[in-house]
């Protein structure tokens, strides 16, 4: 049933494409498919820099960095404060060890002083944005510049970070271990907020000779911020505010297909997480090629695809649903296509909820081309269990043994957000499949520092990092609580 449903789906695409491409139907492919993050920014003018993080346990994770916008190609930014010297230290946001004092201001125009103002030159503050579940960084940068939350803050004054999670297509890298084995796999949002957080917060901040940064996440972003900062003190102290876009720390009232995955047996959501095979040329996908083969013989790409899928190692304890040649493929031929472009749109509001006025259609192959940027079963897994047992908790490691070999206890510690003092800023979505708003507004009840909380109703999961109206709906609302807290 399988290789006949792949059968059906592949026969589908390829007579679409073989009966509009002779009527113009499908528009240029965007370079930016084939660029990684760096070249994205690049292509867009703005400076780009890439860092590598070694965590506590050896992984090792690329940071993306926009330093400053294009307008103001300065590592510092000019403030000016009432009230003198003293004016600026009440600025909270500027250590006066990182600050060049500049000159008295009298604007009285006789001369004399109604307020003494001082201006004075500062580090550009820090903001570190960190991405959700099977995402990477180029979720900050795929929209146009206008539009993508990552290019307004550098363009508005701010020395912008980025993060990738391990296991993703940027952070695939370790001090000993290699992807091809179990090892590297074994992690979930547990050491994303135990290692990753730590460790991208703290060579950001030695980077930049600040002291606090203002920290964005996004679903999983801020799942594991929720743990690192209610856990580890001396973290959250270096977190000016916190801002939460749909949140999750629980799923109980999800209505995501993912989150009906997450019910399914864990056997069957390490099956689904195994890649479909790369997809060659044209050429090769008709005639066959000595790359293409199935027991030695050479075979067209159809054929081979339905023999050897079951011989798949299906049972697999590694990657979930990493970006790969096939997704690629699809993205800049299927997903630039008049018509079809809009099932690829469609993909992702059955994942996470509709809204489709709210979504460029002309930039989804570039979305598609980056995402899904995969991560590990485990991680899929400690996600399952999270849906299953509705509890907040560390990984379960399937044993009374194992849990202490990990935990010196024999079931999972719990999380709990009350114990996070973080200056929180948190914005939900009525139409979002994932962050439900049930599950949202348990979540307001136990944040201890909540400064700032609003609820859009039409907006789904990601109308957060691509929605059209998000620049005046969400992202300017931020900047003004980071200069507020500033």
């Amino acid at each position: 049933m399988k290789m006949w449903l792949w059968c059906l789906v592949v026969c589908l695409v390829l007579g679409t494409l073989h009966s509009e491409v002779s009527r113009g139907k499908l528009t240029p492919v965007d370079p930016e498919t084939n660029m990684n993050v760096s070249e994205i920014i690049s292509h867009w003018g703005f400076p780009s820099e890439e860092h590598l993080v070694v965590t506590e346990d050896g992984y090792i994770l690329c940071l993306n960095r926009i330093p400053h916008g294009r307008k103001n190609n300065s590592d510092r930014v000019t403030t000016t404060a009432a009230g003198g010297a003293n004016g600026i230290l009440r600025m909270g946001c500027f250590s006066s060890l990182l600050c060049d004092p500049g000159t008295i201001v009298f604007p009285s125009a006789e001369g004399h002083p109604l307020s003494s103002r001082v201006t004075v030159k500062c580090p550009k503050p820090v903001v570190f944005l960190q991405h959700g579940l099977l995402a990477d960084s180029s979720n900050w940068v795929t929209n146009l510049p206008s539009s993508s939350l990552g290019f307004i803050l550098a363009d508005a004054g701010f020395d912008v970070w980025m993060g990738n999670s391990r296991g993703n297509t940027w952070s695939q890298k370790h001090k000993t271990l290699s992807v091809s084995q179990d090892e590297f796999w074994a992690f979930s949002y547990d050491e994303m907020a135990n290692y990753d957080l730590p460790a991208s917060i703290n060579f950001i901040l030695n980077k930049t000779g600040q002291e606090q940064v203002y920290y964005v996440g996004h679903s999983q972003g801020t799942t594991i911020g929720f743990i690192a900062f209610s856990r580890i003190p001396e973290l959250a102290k270096k977190i000016k505010v916190f801002f939460a876009l749909a949140p999750v720390a629980s799923a109980r009232f999800a209505t995501s297909p993912l989150v009906k995955l997450g019910q399914f047996p864990d056997l069957l959501i390490k099956v689904l997480g195994f890649p479909p095979p790369p997809l060659p040329s044209l050429t090769d996908f008709l005639f066959g090629s000595e790359e293409l083969a199935f027991r030695g013989r050479r075979c067209a790409f159809l054929p081979c695809v339905l023999l050897t899928m079951e011989q798949w190692d299906l049972f697999g304890v590694k990657e979930f649903l990493p970006q790969s040649t096939f997704v690629k493929w699809l993205s800049t031929h299927v997903c630039t296509h008049v018509i079809l472009k809009e099932l690829c749109g469609n993909i992702f509001f059955v994942l996470c909820g509709f809204n489709e006025r709210n979504l460029n259609m002309s930039r989804v192959a570039v979305y598609a081309t980056h995402t899904p940027a995969g991560t590990s079963v485990q991680n899929m897994l400690h996600w399952s269990q999270l849906i299953k047992l509705q509890k907040f908790q560390a990984f379960d490691w399937g044993s009374s043994a194992k849990n202490y070999f990990h935990y010196n206890q024999s079931y999972p510690p719990s999380y709990n957000v009350r114990d996070m003092l973080v200056r929180t800023a948190v914005w939900s979505g009525g139409q979002d499949w994932l962050a439900d708003v049930s599950d949202v507004n348990v979540l307001l009840t136990q944040i201890s520092n909540m400064v700032y909380h609003e609820h859009i109703p039409e907006w789904e999961h990601l109308d957060f990092i691509w929605g059209l109206d998000a620049p005046w709906r969400l992202y300017n609302q931020m900047i003004n609580l980071m200069r507020k807290y500033q």
